[in-house]
């Protein structure tokens, strides 16, 4: 069951979801056929098709230098794609990647030829911009989409956390691993972290990439944290408001456009930011539902949906284009 105090109940999307005008709900039965299915992929693991896509943090790694990996990773993790719909491609170890596991593939080939320190508060804080322009190169040699915006994110945001002297470990640390604490404490101290929509007079809070940096630590240094003593639960999270999960809720039919939406969906970027945040609310929304069916946190929802999303990519974008939006929010 939703908990009162969740992330999805004070995001104030419940307060407006009956006047959503592009988007709906689809039938009941469709949520519960839906559970049925994800809970079987969720018993069968990882497919190796999915698992050769994916890109982690070393091994070699310690668990503060690897919330330092995500804590770059979620704050550039936004816009993979280029204004002619390319998307973004890295190769590491001849391997290529696209999206945002180029984004990881690009911080992992760095660490490569550097030591750990490159991901360090200290380091990031001081890093000329030719040299961020270098970590992230596509493939191809051209830059990163919207690399001035990511320049800017990461001067800031380490600037900023240098001025707090703290790192994003010791904070969570400091926060007993809470992921509401951790949430407030990127939400309230870095500007890039906060993620707003304005729907009529109501303000509604989606924090993606604050709350997907707070699931990825609790999940990829889940043995370390337990070894300190300390209870990782996730219920407070959320789903993570993106392009893609919506993409899979239509494929299963939970949530529906109009002709409208649609139609502005294929002409290109989305100019009606209406339209933007009434898919991610219905996403939200959606996804709170089925995870109450389910009895699974929205947080381990979000996961089996993006890991769906990767099987069945070309497939899904064909009969369901994902909506495109300029923001640094996803």
């Amino acid at each position: 069951m939703t908990v009162g105090n969740s992330f999805y109940e004070k995001s104030n999307i419940p307060k407006i979801i009956g006047e959503l005008k592009h988007v709906s709900f689809g039938p009941n039965e469709r949520f519960r056929e839906t559970a049925v299915e994800l809970g079987r992929i969720l018993k069968l693991g990882d497919s190796q098709e999915l698992v050769d896509q994916l890109v982690s943090p070393p091994d070699s790694l310690t668990t503060p230098e690897k919330f330092n990996w995500f804590f770059l990773m979620d704050l550039i993790n936004f816009h993979f794609f280029y204004d002619n719909y390319d998307p973004y491609v890295v190769k590491l170890q001849d391997k290529s990647y696209v999206g945002s596991m180029a984004g990881a593939a690009a911080i992992n080939r760095w660490l490569l030829q550097h030591s750990s320190r490159v991901i360090a508060p200290l380091f990031l804080g001081l890093a000329r911009p030719e040299f961020i322009k270098d970590i992230f190169k596509a493939e191809n040699g051209e830059d990163i989409p919207l690399i001035e915006e990511r320049i800017k994110m990461i001067h800031e945001t380490y600037t900023n956390m240098l001025n707090l002297k703290t790192n994003f470990y010791e904070a969570s640390l400091n926060r007993k691993f809470d992921p509401k604490a951790m949430v407030d404490f990127l939400v309230t101290n870095f500007e890039h972290f906060r993620d707003f929509g304005q729907f009529g007079s109501t303000q509604i809070a989606f924090h993606k990439r604050a709350q997907l940096l707070v699931k990825d630590v609790l999940t990829n240094c889940a043995a370390d944290i337990k070894q300190l003593g300390f209870t990782i639960k996730m219920d407070y999270l959320s789903v993570f408001a993106d392009y893609r999960i919506p993409q899979v809720l239509r494929h299963y039919g939970l949530i529906k456009y109009t002709d409208e939406l649609n139609s502005a969906i294929a002409a290109g970027p989305l100019t009606d930011p209406t339209m933007e945040v009434e898919i991610r609310a219905i996403t939200l929304a959606a996804c709170d539902r089925l995870s109450q069916i389910m009895g699974i946190p929205s947080a381990e929802l979000d996961t089996l949906l993006w890991k769906k999303r990767r099987v069945i990519g070309p497939s899904l974008d064909e009969r369901y284009p994902f909506h495109r939006y300029r923001t640094t929010a996803y």
